[in-house]
């Protein structure tokens, strides 16, 4: 049985699905750089690595490229779908995302519209990656796509994930960048702060499920009450301080690289049997 796979009652192996998804939109980075970090996850990962890629139609060609560039074992399906398909959309119109950006205290730094569209949809990515469950995975993570950036990051790639290394207690990993005081533990609403990196995140399906539920409950409350929810990581935390059971915070070592990848770090080192 190799590393990244634990059997159950029934000897069934566990595996991990890694969700991510690009989509050509004005952002913080320029295509060009996006295509460098592209680049420098799917070449990198071997064959624990069984990743689902959603793109727009016109992406397609170009991803699928990429992922037969590589040649460590990794697998890939891209799946097309435009943004105007997104159930966010039918969940929340693209009126109340203009209303959005005329309220974001960070637009100056290129984000967009569209990024607000993607940043809320990761754990819709996920619900659909598990719905069609492509890999037969028990466990699913997110990784932004832009998310492979630096040496140390890179250094990880070979293992990553290991399917021991994601928690499996029914709750979702998640870097905690900036710890909660007091006073914020009983907060509703989060504006322009950071406590968690929504870069990358996982567990196993129900530990999934139930943070869908939480945080699109919690981007109502925000939407409803016209809050600047464009960025996913407000509302990831009035989900952490409000619903503290189901997360499992993860404190980086920021010798281990950048604190916001942490988990590459995480979920790729070989623990101690």
């Amino acid at each position: 049985m190799s590393n990244n796979e634990t059997g159950d009652e029934n000897g069934k192996l566990g595996t991990v699905t890694v969700v991510t998804a690009y989509y050509c939109v004005k952002s913080k980075h320029e295509p060009k750089q996006y295509h460098v970090w592209i680049n420098n996850l799917m070449l990198r990962v071997g064959p624990n690595c069984k990743m689902v890629i959603f793109t727009s139609p016109d992406l397609v060609e170009y991803m699928n490229s990429v992922c037969q560039k590589n040649d460590l074992g990794a697998s890939f399906t891209v799946i097309s779908m435009e943004m105007k398909e997104f159930k966010l959309l039918k969940r929340y119109p693209l009126k109340m995302w203009v209303q959005q950006y005329a309220m974001d205290p960070q637009k100056s730094c290129g984000r967009t519209i569209e990024c607000y569209l993607i940043w809320n949809s990761k754990l819709m990515f996920l619900k659909e990656a598990i719905k069609r469950n492509i890999y037969g995975s028990d466990k699913y993570v997110w990784v932004d796509i832009g998310s492979c950036r630096m040496s140390n990051e890179l250094n990880e790639l070979e293992h990553f994930p290991r399917y021991e290394n994601i928690s499996n207690d029914d709750k979702v990993d998640i870097v905690l960048l900036r710890p909660y005081s007091l006073e914020e533990k009983k907060q509703v609403i989060f504006y322009n702060s950071v406590h968690l990196s929504g870069a990358m995140f996982g567990g196993n399906i129900r530990a999934i499920n139930r943070l869908y539920e939480y945080f699109y409950k919690a981007l109502d409350v925000y939407l409803c009450g016209k809050c600047f929810a464009g960025c996913d990581q407000q509302v990831l935390s009035t989900c952490c301080v409000h619903n503290p059971e189901i997360f499992n915070l993860i404190i980086p070592d920021s010798k281990k690289g950048d604190v916001w990848f942490y988990l590459y770090h995480h979920w790729s080192f070989l623990k101690n049997v």
